[in-house]
């Protein structure tokens, strides 16, 4: 199947133009923006940790959606935006999304979240393997846009794929 180009989107915006299906969900990432290694950057799979607060998804943990956006405020010419800690992230619960990908991924592929953790297994990327019935399923074949925080302290190159979260 051809790479689908969602370039021009960023990373957890809806693919399609149709509805997506949103919760509210309270997180730990600071004023100055997430990390994506213990806050979780917009197109990451996410689950909810022992404290209630939204983190990366990995293979142990029971996973809720895609991080759609924070709610942010301040001015970009002003070293903003800002992410407003008193108000919860948007999680996307069902939609077609962009989402952080590991580069195998295929079209038709059911998908889980890496183990996390693990040297070139960031928390928040899913990678197939899912069982049939999976919560995420890739539409797209996975392509390479941007980079990523590799838990180590460095980057590695970012992928995505149009996911279905359903």
């Amino acid at each position: 199947m051809a790479v689908k180009n969602y370039d021009d989107l960023d990373y957890g915006d809806d693919t399609r133009g149709e509805a997506i299906q949103t919760v509210g969900l309270p997180h730990g990432a600071p004023e100055s923006g997430a990390d994506g290694i213990d806050e979780p950057v917009e197109g990451m799979v996410v689950a909810v940790d022992g404290s209630g607060e939204l983190i990366p998804a990995t293979d142990t943990d029971d996973a809720v959606g895609v991080l759609y956006t924070y709610q942010y405020f301040g001015d970009s010419s002003r070293d903003g935006p800002y992410v407003r800690e008193d108000r919860d992230a948007t999680v996307a619960v069902g939609g077609k999304l962009k989402v952080h990908v590991d580069s195998g991924v295929t079209a038709g592929n059911a998908l889980v979240p890496h183990a996390g953790g693990v040297a070139g297994e960031p928390a928040g990327v899913l990678e197939a393997g899912g069982a049939e019935g999976s919560n995420f399923v890739a539409l797209s074949d996975a392509k390479q846009q941007g980079t990523r925080p590799d838990g180590n302290g460095g980057t590695e190159d970012a992928y995505y794929a149009e996911v279905l979260v359903r």
